[in-house]
């Protein structure tokens, strides 16, 4: 299964997951960096579950930046359906991302504080219901 169909098969919360996974890779690197490599990695991956405590401007906050990355999903998506080319799909990758970043950021919110709402949402079915109830 290539990225197109992937990209064209997700369901609205998997997609949440997939956007968190693309920032983590994003930003884990570069953190490992200023901390010393590999046993910062380490310890991040053993790092307990983000708060679960939500205030209803930070929910607010997901779901507008939700809204500006799915519609850059969609734009990206459309446009990695034209790309034969492998380099030029994970070029068209990375702008991805950092303009995911960028609407994460442009919302309020950090893109640490996205990650663990979307985190948050795959074990509560009540937040997920909330949030829904705010994108729609």
């Amino acid at each position: 299964m290539n990225a197109k169909t992937v990209l064209r098969k997700m369901t609205n919360w998997k997609s949440l997951a997939l956007v968190a996974a693309m920032v983590c890779l994003m930003t884990v690197p570069l953190t490992a960096q200023d901390y010393g490599g590999q046993q910062y990695q380490h310890e991040q991956q053993q790092s307990p579950p983000p708060q679960m405590n939500f205030n209803d401007e930070d929910l607010e906050k997901f779901a507008n930046a939700q809204s500006d990355v799915a519609d850059l999903r969609k734009q990206y998506s459309d446009a990695l359906g034209q790309v034969e080319e492998n380099e030029e799909a994970q070029a068209l990758q990375e702008t991805y991302t950092h303009r995911m970043i960028k609407a994460i950021e442009e919302n309020g919110l950090s893109v640490e504080d996205y990650n663990n709402i979307v985190m948050a949402m795959q074990g509560d079915s009540e937040l997920r219901e909330k949030l829904n109830n705010m994108m729609n």
